[in-house]
């Protein structure tokens, strides 16, 4: 039960006002769970009663630019956020970005401003890769990626039909009948 009232249930209630920013997201990282809003990140950790979870912040101006825009790799999480791409490993102020002033500077221009909504980032285990997907200006679904390679710190980019996500897993032979797989 999610009900806070109840003193059978190990619920609470919890005011994230020091900033005024909303909440967009959540991914967990180990032992917490990274609640995202707009400028801002904070670790969120069981306790248990009366509390139950503490709330500590681990990012200071840095969010998630929408839902779905951030994933888990090897060395914690990478978010894309509202002028940056960043990495952490949930910690306070272990954010570093990925991507250099020329490259930030052109992705950030090359958003579409009413459709970054559409925007997503996954991760490609099996080639070291993490996708930040997102529309290009005049498109409504995500036509292009930005590519970290975390093992070389290596970025590309990559043109996509217009895509609205991804989801990450295996696919059986019996789900894919006539498609020609890209590499």
């Amino acid at each position: 039960s999610w009900d806070s009232s109840s003193a059978a249930q190990d619920a609470n209630e919890i005011d994230l006002s020091e900033t005024s920013d909303h909440l967009v997201d959540s991914l967990p990282l180990g032992n917490i769970n990274v609640v995202y809003k707009e400028t801002s990140a904070w670790a969120m950790t069981f306790v248990g009663p009366p509390f139950i979870f503490r709330f500590y912040q681990i990012l200071f101006h840095r969010g998630l630019l929408h839902r779905d825009c951030v994933t888990k790799w090897p060395g914690g999480h990478c978010v894309a956020t509202q002028d940056d791409i960043i990495v952490h490993t949930g910690q306070i102020r272990s954010d570093q970005s990925i991507i250099d002033d020329k490259v930030r500077s052109w992705l950030f221009q090359a958003i579409d401003p009413d459709n970054f909504y559409n925007s997503f980032m996954f991760t490609h285990n099996a080639k070291n890769e993490v996708w930040f997907c997102f529309p290009e200006v005049g498109q409504t679904y995500a036509s292009l990626a930005l590519i970290w390679d975390w093992k070389r710190n290596n970025i590309g980019f990559r043109d996509l039909v217009p895509t609205p996500f991804a989801a990450v897993g295996p696919i059986g032979d019996s789900f894919v009948t006539d498609f020609v797989w890209g590499d």
